[in-house]
């Protein structure tokens, strides 16, 4: 079909226009069918697609108002031209008019009445169409990004080609919140808990400690503080090296206990400038323990080299002496078992629970340096106390008079009797007579025990000395009363037990 404006007018001179509801040329109440090649009655052939309704014709000069396509239908591809003949693609809507490339070549319109032409022509909205020339190119329209009120959140004006909503229908859906709103309020979240996380950490962080950017004397300072009120916790959060787990002695309870002896006080800190790097100071460190001056020397490392300065070393290895095997001892009231202790500055006093024994010699000690190892108890030796000795010699006593009391060749303590003799007498069973001798009664009247020395569990006694005997005896067939004996066994040194409740008495 030609192009030029001769051959798109009809024998009555009308011209086709576009209408965009049914999407086809039209022309005196005809439209022009692509694939027969010729116009044909709009009543012969329904729509290609729904006519939006309620929209009413309107003279050809006015604009249907506000009427756009159908929201959501997928842009028409560019409509390929073919010669001499406008295609269209069977598509649903067209959703942008201004997208399309090229317009189709305008149809021949078929010979009618004038009549006819004249009526059809009133019904054709011409604005809406593009102009049916195949030729003609429309260029790309572009659209301003939104600003002001709009760009703030306002709706946008409705684009070319768009449709407005029907009667009835609501504007778009409210969408819900997005992947980066949702992103947002999670890492809010983390952030309260990280804030959280460290008001709660100052709030349980060791009491009085120094920080990390404190200087080495504060450092010093604030241990010997520490200990002076009896918070372990914080005194051993200062040291480099943690004495660890398992040393019972660095408690609270064990600091209250010192400084109830004697308290610390007046501390002075002093750098010695000995061998100070940025790794190491020293410092000399006057204070008083229970009003007595005392001097020790005290150094602050910072060995990784993170600017926190701890206390190198700020405990002594305090040593019990020997001789304490089986006794329960207390070191300012808390239980130890070992041979030596680790504490903190402070006066230590070394006592026992048992309810037998008690301790003699230096039994309170202070320490104020820790590089001083000479502070132990080696002289502390181990007694029997009131109540140990009176048990001590009850014991004794009451086994001796036992086994005194016995008329059987076996009484026990150590004096039983053979049957018979190395003469061939006969010692009659059953009448028996022991009795002490002067010196054995001497003896038993002022027990006391021997020096307790590796064991004070077991407790030695004196030697008792011999025991008169008498019996019936049977000599060469004859039968004799009151037959006294010489050589025979002797109380010995008895052994007082005292892991046993009550005591008992050993003969060995």
């Amino acid at each position: 079909m030609s192009t030029d404006d001769t051959a798109g007018r009809n024998a009555q001179g009308n011209e086709p226009t576009w209408d965009p509801q049914t999407q086809q040329w039209v022309a005196a109440g005809h439209r022009w069918d692509a694939q027969a090649q010729q116009w044909v009655p709009l009543e012969a052939t329904a729509p290609m697609v729904p006519v939006v309704p309620e929209v009413a014709a309107v003279p050809e000069a006015a604009v249907v108002p506000e009427v756009a396509v159908v929201p959501e239908v997928a842009a028409v591809p560019e409509v390929a031209v073919v010669p001499e003949a406008p295609v269209v693609p069977e598509v649903p809507v067209v959703a942008e008019v201004p997208a399309v490339a090229e317009a189709p070549a305008v149809p021949v319109v078929p010979a009618m009445d004038a009549a006819a032409a004249a009526a059809s022509s009133s019904e054709v909205p011409a604005a809406a169409a593009p102009a049916p020339f195949a030729a003609q190119q429309y260029p790309p329209q572009t659209y301003p990004a939104p600003t002001g009120a709009q760009a703030a959140g306002w709706p946008a004006a409705p684009q070319p080609g768009a449709q407005p909503p029907l009667p009835g229908q609501s504007g778009p859906a409210k969408k819900g919140l997005g992947t980066g709103a949702i992103i947002g309020i999670a890492a809010g979240g983390v952030a309260l808990i990280a804030i959280i996380g460290v008001v709660i950490a100052m709030l349980v962080a060791p009491r009085g400690g120094a920080t990390a950017a404190s200087s080495p004397a504060d450092v010093v300072t604030a241990y010997l503080e520490a200990v002076a009120a009896s918070d372990a916790k914080t005194a051993l959060s200062l040291l480099a090296a943690n004495p660890g787990t398992g040393n019972p002695l660095l408690t609270d309870e064990v600091l209250e206990a010192s400084n109830a002896l004697a308290p610390i006080d007046d501390i002075e800190v002093t750098a010695t400038g000995a061998d100070d790097d940025e790794y190491l100071q020293e410092f000399d460190v006057n204070y008083t323990i229970g009003g007595d001056p005392v001097t020790a020397t005290f150094r602050a490392v910072d060995y990784d080299g993170d600017h926190k300065w701890e206390v190198e070393s700020g405990t002594s290895d305090l040593y019990l002496s020997y001789g304490f095997e089986g006794l329960s001892l207390t070191v300012n009231g808390e239980a130890v078992d070992a041979d030596s202790v680790t504490v903190f500055p402070g006066t230590y006093e070394l006592a026992t629970d048992s309810p037998y024994h008690t301790l003699a010699g230096t039994t309170t000690v202070t320490i104020s340096d820790p590089n001083d190892y000479s502070t132990n108890f080696d002289d502390v030796t181990v007694e029997l106390n009131d109540d140990g000795l009176a048990m001590f010699q009850k014991s004794i006593t009451d086994a001796v008079n036992t086994c005194l009391a016995s008329k059987s060749l076996v009484a026990g303590c150590g004096i039983d009797l053979p049957e018979t003799i190395s003469d061939g007498t006969r010692i009659i069973d059953g009448t028996v007579t022991r009795t002490l001798d002067a010196s054995a009664q001497a003896v038993m009247a002022n027990l006391t025990p021997d020096t307790l020395y590796s064991d004070p569990m077991w407790v030695d006694g004196p030697y008792i000395g011999s025991v008169d005997i008498t019996a019936d005896c049977e000599s060469d067939g004859q039968l004799y009363t009151g037959c006294t004996f010489v050589f025979m066994p002797t109380l010995g040194s008895p052994l007082v037990d005292f892991t046993t409740d009550p005591p008992t008495v050993r003969w060995d």
